[in-house]
């Protein structure tokens, strides 16, 4: 496995926390599972509790087939940022030289 597979997946401390930060879906409200990349493994979004979000599997699925609709992404980092004011989208992308 690749140094940006390991660092884009989720680790299961990670999902314990995230889930117990969030406990439901942070979309709809409806139980979920802490596996959402607000910034995507695509553009190589870090599995790290400041980038992860429980979603339902309806809220999980109409995230990635449509897109990541602005409205939900908006709602996801308004979570993101009441959890963890002044945290940058720079700090959750890996970057391969550390800078």
């Amino acid at each position: 496995m690749s140094k940006l597979s390991r660092a884009c997946e989720i680790p299961q401390k990670v999902r314990e926390r995230v889930l117990e930060r969030d406990e439901y879906c942070v979309i709809c409200g409806h139980p979920g599972i802490p596996n959402s990349h607000y910034i995507g493994r695509g553009q190589h979004g870090l599995g790290i509790e400041q980038n992860i979000v429980t979603m339902c599997t309806e809220c999980h699925n109409r995230w990635h087939t449509s897109g990541e609709p602005e409205e939900m992404k908006q709602t996801v980092r308004n979570y993101l940022n009441k959890h963890y004011p002044g945290f940058p989208d720079a700090d959750r992308v890996y970057k391969k030289y550390g800078g």
